[in-house]
């Protein structure tokens, strides 16, 4: 049986430029980012105490001392996050988190496991590093995807990839969740990712401008993604069970890691077959107009 997936391709761009809108929407003039100290310089401590605390008490413990914190728990544990962006010196912000922990919490037996010290320097350069890399990618691919194909398909491609960028990123935004060094790792994960299937379809669409002369473009893009089907299902709903195994069974950061790469992969798929074709098709028709 064949599907016609690009039937639907108008009202499924249409949908994609809401998401895209709400999404930007959220990025800009809404929620924006809530950075880690990764990007905005500070202190992180990871504690753990021997019962539960609710994290009401300790903010208002931290408050009568007039130190601004952000705590937050990892699930299902009695251990806490607690971060301060906090530009004083870093080692006595740190030193005087745990005096206040030690004095007011000594019942619960606190332990702690890990402290993270992050110079405003640091930070910058963790942006400026993190916005590179997702540019060079960018480019590095387009330039591979042009190079094994034609320019409008690499172009097509690194369309599909900003989509689910900026769809993931405006989840992320959305949720009000941190944006780490593990989320860079996750939009760099979903560049590879995505473009994955695209590329697979495109070349099977190559093959078949030489055996189906006859066909049209979009018909061409119909019977090359009816090929690849099975391919493309179960490829991302066995890497989408190993992912949310992940997102089920973790906490913290690497919780919202794997909810970055949920919304990236169910993006990536999507966009392969709304986003990537579409767009070729359109160049194809503007070059025969033109």
């Amino acid at each position: 049986m064949k599907i016609n997936f690009l039937k639907i391709q108008i009202p499924m761009l249409i949908f994609s430029a809401v998401l895209i809108g709400f999404s930007l929407y959220c990025i800009i003039f809404s929620r924006g980012f809530k950075f880690s100290t990764d990007f905005t310089g500070g202190i992180e401590i990871n504690v753990t105490f021997s019962r539960s605390l609710s994290i009401e008490s300790m903010l208002s413990v931290f408050k009568k001392e007039n130190l601004q914190v952000d705590i937050q728990k990892i699930l299902d544990k009695n251990s806490y996050f607690i971060r301060t962006g906090s530009r004083e010196d870093a080692q006595q912000v740190s030193d005087r988190i745990k005096e206040i922990i030690n004095v007011n919490f000594a019942d619960y037996t606190p332990n702690y496991e890990k402290s993270s010290l992050v110079g405003a320097m640091m930070s910058r350069d963790n942006q400026k590093a993190a916005l590179k890399i997702v540019i060079i990618a960018l480019i590095a691919e387009l330039i591979y995807l042009a190079f094994r194909f034609k320019f409008y398909y690499g172009f097509a491609a690194i369309v599909a990839l900003i989509h689910d960028v900026i769809i993931m990123l405006g989840a992320v935004s959305f949720l009000g969740l941190e944006v780490d060094i593990l989320t860079i790792s996750a939009v760099l994960t979903i560049l590879g990712y995505s473009v994955n299937d695209t590329i697979i379809i495109f070349d099977r669409v190559r093959e078949n401008l030489h055996l189906k002369t006859a066909m049209n473009i979009t018909g061409i893009f119909n019977l090359s993604i009816n090929q690849m089907l099975k391919r493309t299902i179960f490829s991302s709903l066995t890497t989408l069970f190993v992912v949310f195994m992940l997102y089920f069974f973790s906490s913290g950061s690497l919780n919202n890691f794997s909810f970055a790469l949920i919304v990236g992969m169910i993006s990536g798929t999507y966009s392969t077959l709304y986003i990537a074709p579409p767009v070729v098709i359109m160049w194809n028709k503007f070059r025969s107009i033109s």
